[in-house]
């Protein structure tokens, strides 16, 4: 009887990489960057808006607070998502080990510079940091012939635009649209993306999962939620009558929230690891139905409204995304953990008492946006202090990635 050749899955001849492993793909730093920046700007942010906090920068309180959410911490891990996504989609490299450094360093030379006196060049770093990130996966797509996704080059592109549009409006160079409508056009671009890849993943992820869930797709009604998500960025910018405007909200809202029921979001109550990412996207119709509603009935719709998409739909999947990606590749079973689970209950419980409570008892407002902002940045914190070493170490089935 011969004796069994044990053969290994990783060559232990092959060389190792010149470079930490953090560096190894682009959700390990990126994830961990924002996660952090996000657990140490809010704090910044309710500073500035509890007592006045001015700093030397061209961008100021809610103009630096909605750049920082949308292009720092919400950009960093759409990049990381990207150059993981690509590498995947096209079995092309993604900018890893010292670029990747390099683009990380860049991200967080363009966060520090925009608190101080020297702004202007975090607003070049800031624009650069996009304009690299729309090269970084534009190469290996083309090499690639990948067709299906050269519009995600096209979007960082618009990050990239809007971002220095927006430097320069605070600076004085630029007129034209106010800093709120540029904001609105930057949200657009991440609720596209979000559009695009919830369609793809959500229903995937719980039809692979649960075992007869009854997801459902239409090719009509996803092209008609990412229509509807682009009419409403422009129609957030041009002289149109309002009625129109929330008219069209509320058709937006309606086909968002049949798109989610289709995907069955009931059957996954036992895997908190998809019930993150389906209870994150309702307030996708929720955030659109506040859009809907006229200021006479309440001030504060557009407000909240923004907030049900930033805090609830980005940030709870975010979170979502997050974790599974990071547990996927590296390596890790896809079961959410206790720590995991209370990251997802306090995202999502700071959406609640950032959007709903204003919307029911407005006369405690500040009460309940220091409550959120808090529940949110406990979130993240267990993110960093979870995944922050995993991020740091190789896999642990010692495959690269």
């Amino acid at each position: 009887m011969s004796t069994p050749v044990f053969i290994p899955l990783v060559d232990p001849k092959a060389s190792k990489p010149n470079y930490p492993a953090v560096l190894a793909l682009g959700f390990r730093p990126f994830y961990l960057l924002g996660a952090l920046w996000l657990v140490l700007a809010v704090p910044i942010w309710m500073v500035m808006y509890g007592h006045g906090l001015i700093t030397g920068s061209h961008l100021q309180a809610m103009d630096w607070h909605g750049h920082e959410m949308l292009f720092g911490f919400a950009g960093a891990i759409i990049v990381g998502f990207l150059f993981t996504a690509v590498k995947n989609w096209t079995n092309q490299d993604t900018p890893t080990g010292w670029p990747l450094a390099g683009m990380a360093g860049i991200w967080i030379a363009a966060r520090l510079l925009l608190m101080t006196g020297w702004s202007e060049i975090g607003a070049v770093l800031d624009v650069a940091f996009y304009l690299l990130a729309a090269a970084g996966i534009a190469r290996p797509m083309l090499r690639s012939g990948n067709k299906r996704n050269l519009f995600f080059i096209a979007l960082l592109g618009v990050f990239a635009c809007v971002s220095g549009w927006q430097h320069l409006a605070a600076m004085g160079l630029v007129g034209g649209l106010d800093s709120r409508a540029l904001m609105q056009l930057a949200l657009a671009a991440v609720t596209i993306i979000v559009t695009v890849i919830t369609g793809r993943v959500i229903p995937m992820f719980t039809s692979n999962a649960v075992a007869g869930a009854p997801v459902r797709k239409f090719v009509w009604l996803e092209r008609a939620a990412i229509i509807s998500v682009i009419a409403l960025a422009l129609l957030s910018v041009l002289p149109v009558p309002a009625s129109l405007f929330h008219v069209t909200a509320l058709l937006a809202a309606l086909i968002h929230g049949w798109r989610w029921w289709n995907w069955a979001p009931h059957w996954t109550l036992q895997k908190p690891i998809l019930w993150i990412l389906h209870a994150s996207y309702l307030w996708l119709p929720i955030g659109f139905v506040l859009k809907a509603l006229p200021t006479s009935w309440t001030p504060m719709a557009g407000l909240l409204s923004t907030h049900a998409l930033t805090v609830g739909v980005i940030g709870g999947l975010c979170i979502g995304m997050m974790t599974r990606t990071a547990r996927g590749h590296t390596g890790r079973p896809l079961h959410a953990s206790r720590a995991e689970v209370w990251a997802y209950s306090l995202v999502l419980a700071a959406a609640v008492f950032r959007v709903l409570l204003p919307l029911i008892v407005p006369d405690f407002y500040r009460l309940w946006t220091s409550i959120s902002s808090l529940f949110f940045i406990g979130g993240f914190a267990i993110y960093v202090a979870v995944f922050g070493p995993w991020l740091m170490q190789p896999r642990v089935d010692g495959r690269p990635g």
